[in-house]
């Protein structure tokens, strides 16, 4: 197989194929456990390093270059674009087509407000909004911390998540 043709400042790299910046000398995609190191665990993504074909792909698959001599992505990005746009179409859905047992967006003509909770909002147990507050909130705490660990460390942060986790995130079953 021929070898694609690479952006001007990029060279290739020796871990696994990936693609390293020739000025930086660091991954321009670092390990991709970002968005996708579960199913790259599991192996859920068929073929990940394959390069989508120009032919049957067309400009979708063309990352520079163009008319069928560029770069092209790989499958496991092809995968991760896909869930992306499924993801933004149902949160848009969710949005502005909610049904009829979810919660709007937006109040109704005349229907009442929620009491703002306040910085600490009451301790009630079980399944109450005081509860869902708490938990919220307590996850959002749970996210910069886990950001905050991989910035400092700079490790990307599913791999943070996972050393937490003792290894059982990213580690094929």
């Amino acid at each position: 197989a021929a070898t694609p043709r690479l952006p001007r400042g990029y060279s290739a790299g020796a871990r696994r194929g990936g693609i390293t910046t020739r000025r930086a000398g660091i991954e321009a995609r670092p390990d991709r456990a970002q968005a996708t190191g579960y199913c790259k665990a599991h192996g859920l993504i068929p073929d990940p390093e394959k390069l989508l074909d120009f032919k049957e792909w067309g400009t979708l698959a063309i990352i520079s270059g163009g008319k069928g001599g560029g770069v092209t992505i790989t499958n496991e990005r092809a995968c991760v674009l896909i869930a992306n746009v499924h993801f933004l179409m149902v949160s848009l859905c969710a949005a502005f087509c909610p049904l009829p047992f979810q919660d709007t967006l937006l109040l109704e003509p005349g229907e009442p407000d929620e009491e703002p909770a306040g910085l600490v909002p009451a301790f009630d147990t079980g399944l109450t909004p005081a509860a869902e507050l708490w938990n919220g909130r307590l996850a959002m705490l749970g996210l910069i911390v886990f950001a905050s660990y991989s910035l400092i460390y700079q490790i990307p942060f599913l791999n943070a998540v996972d050393n937490a986790l003792g290894g059982l995130l990213l580690a094929p079953q």
